[in-house]
């Protein structure tokens, strides 16, 4: 019916203009959006993490990754890159602070929020929290940050160590958009303007593929 085709998806999010940061104005300010995303991700990656080498379920992918395709221009990417660099070693300390932190008790809340959202789709089959953070330190210790692109110290495409970690986050924009395997995407962050050519927009679709094992945990943040 015309209202069910209405209904927002759960596994979509609307990034609006004013959501997008300060990229033009000289401030790398991480959007509100890629900071949900990134807690959306990393209880997504905790709750993989614990499956396949907690419980020993070999059907759970090797790796679980985000990929975050913020612009074409390699500059941009950079900003990004380090600035969610700087809030992964922030987001990793503040976890090891003790329980009345208060700026730890507003990450545990973010992250709390993340659990919730995934557990809408996920429903039983998602770890509870008290056993996610019983194990974040331990993911986020070998937490993997990239970026992919043509300038002379990013890893291209090709190279990325997948074995070094459990968890990776590739940071990119035209590098990844044709023929590269992203090895268990769930979390897609794309804050870019429509593409004109509509090969680049199939091939972007790619990156949904084939992922009926771990569909629950799948975010597209656009």
């Amino acid at each position: 019916s015309e209202g069910e085709l209405s209904k927002p998806s759960p596994y979509v999010n609307i990034i609006y203009d004013d959501d997008e940061g300060n990229e033009d104005d000289g401030e790398d300010i991480i959007p509100k959006d890629l900071e949900k995303a990134l807690a959306v991700f990393i209880i997504g990656g905790v709750d993989g993490f614990l499956k396949r080498y907690q419980d020993g379920d070999e059907n759970e992918p090797t790796n679980r990754s985000m990929l975050i395709h913020p612009s074409q221009l390699t500059y941009k990417q950079k900003n990004y890159y380090d600035e969610v660099v700087t809030k992964k070693n922030i987001w990793h300390k503040l976890l090891q602070q003790g329980s009345d932190d208060p700026a730890k008790l507003d990450l545990i809340s973010k992250l709390k929020e993340a659990h919730e959202d995934l557990s809408d789709t996920c429903k039983e089959n998602l770890k509870t929290f008290e056993d996610i953070m019983l194990y974040i330190n331990e993911f986020m210790n070998d937490l993997r940050i990239h970026l992919i692109n043509a300038s002379k110290s990013a890893t291209q495409s090709e190279s990325i160590p997948w074995e070094q970690g459990y968890g990776h986050i590739l940071v990119s924009g035209n590098a990844v958009d044709r023929g590269t395997t992203v090895n268990g995407l769930t979390v897609t962050y794309m804050p870019r303007c429509d593409s004109d050519q509509i090969d680049t927009q199939m091939q972007r679709a790619r990156f949904l593929g084939y992922k009926s094992k771990y569909k629950e945990l799948i975010r597209i943040y656009c």
